[in-house]
């Protein structure tokens, strides 16, 4: 009875590891930056862009090590976007 047990614990560890392990999602390569989308229908003076772009998005891509791709877009597509 002791060996069937023990024989029971190790098989559900070892199920459990490879349950884990196989929902790994991709990894991610160390060190490699993000690229994140920002969509805004805010900010469609050139002046504004102009901005953003020499002022706020360097920093902000140095801190947190990620590339901002800045998009303006109308109502339109921001609310297709958006419906589930």
């Amino acid at each position: 009875m002791r060996k069937v047990l023990i024989s029971l614990l190790v098989l559900l560890s070892l199920t459990t590891v490879f349950m884990f392990v196989g929902c790994k999602e991709e990894a991610v390569v160390a060190g490699a930056p993000t690229t994140l989308v920002v969509s805004s229908r805010l900010y469609s003076p050139a002046s504004e862009q102009k901005f953003l772009y020499d002022e706020v998005f360097p920093d902000f891509e140095k801190e947190n090590n990620c590339i901002v791709k800045f998009e303006i877009l109308d109502d339109t597509v921001l609310l297709k976007r958006a419906e589930l």
